[in-house]
């Protein structure tokens, strides 16, 4: 059973914690006593593990230039060139990275969700062992069939699960409007994980992380409340009027093009 509020919750409870975040480290990094203080602790930790190492692997050389001047001078100099980069980039790398994993789970689940409510959206051309139907039995082969279906999906491109949920599912995603603000979302993420992982993140970006979180999860949800009710529940059903409206309006308009 999906709760109409849990994911809108979740990803709002996110946006505080990398909020609160972002607030402690701009604090911390104006005051210059704190980034001494901090950069001789990581001298110290530096100057620890290094030596540890070269005590175990026998190195006497390593072990003497770690505690050296010369080892405290290019620590020092490392040390600056992070300071010098934009870490709140780091911090709006990640948020955006767990902001998108968020969207992609509540997406998933509620794609699950609504199969277990109507197995009859599986493909129908699937073949099934006779073997295995008989071994497993025909709810362990749905439930296998189902999740094999929203991982497929997970793979697919925006676009593609944007088609898919709304002719599969007849979940709308806001007449497809926010496919491109979607799109780009993922795309920052995946050029940050697999190709430039010191892309500029900026306040663009997580404004539209947070709008598609905040929209996109909760109007499926609503919409599959009406649609789907054995598998989701609303807070309060006085506010599903206008939803229920939407949704029979919707499908009349689907039925006529057809």
């Amino acid at each position: 059973m999906i709760k109409e509020n849990q994911y809108i919750d979740r990803f709002a409870i996110t946006c505080f914690q990398f909020g609160l975040a972002e607030k402690v480290f701009d604090d911390f990094q104006s005051k210059e006593k704190n980034l001494h203080r901090m950069g001789q602790q990581e001298l110290k930790r530096f100057t620890d593990i290094v030596s540890k190492f070269a005590k175990e692997s026998e190195l006497e050389t390593f072990k003497n230039w770690a505690l050296s001047k010369e080892a405290k001078e290019t620590f020092k100099s490392v040390y600056e060139e992070v300071f010098s980069h934009d870490l709140k980039n780091r911090l709006y790398q990640n948020r955006l990275i767990l902001q998108v994993a968020l969207i992609e789970s509540a997406l998933k689940d509620i794609h699950r969700e609504v199969l277990r409510q109507k197995p009859t959206l599986l493909r129908e051309d699937r073949q099934i062992p006779l073997g295995k139907l008989v071994a497993l039995g025909p709810d362990r082969i749905i439930e296998d069939e189902i999740e094999r279906e929203v991982q497929s999906l997970d793979r697919k491109t925006v676009k593609e699960k944007y088609i898919y949920f709304d002719e599969k599912l007849n979940l709308d995603w806001f007449e497809g409007s926010i496919v491109s603000l979607f799109e780009t979302i993922v795309d920052t993420r995946n050029k940050i994980l697999h190709e430039d992982p010191d892309l500029k993140v900026d306040n663009t970006h997580i404004a539209l992380a947070n709008l598609v979180g905040m929209s996109l999860p909760e109007w499926c949800i609503l919409q599959a409340i009406i649609l789907y009710p054995g598998g989701f529940q609303a807070e309060n059903m006085r506010n599903l009027d206008k939803i229920r409206e939407f949704v029979e309006d919707r499908n009349k308009k689907r039925w006529k093009t057809r």
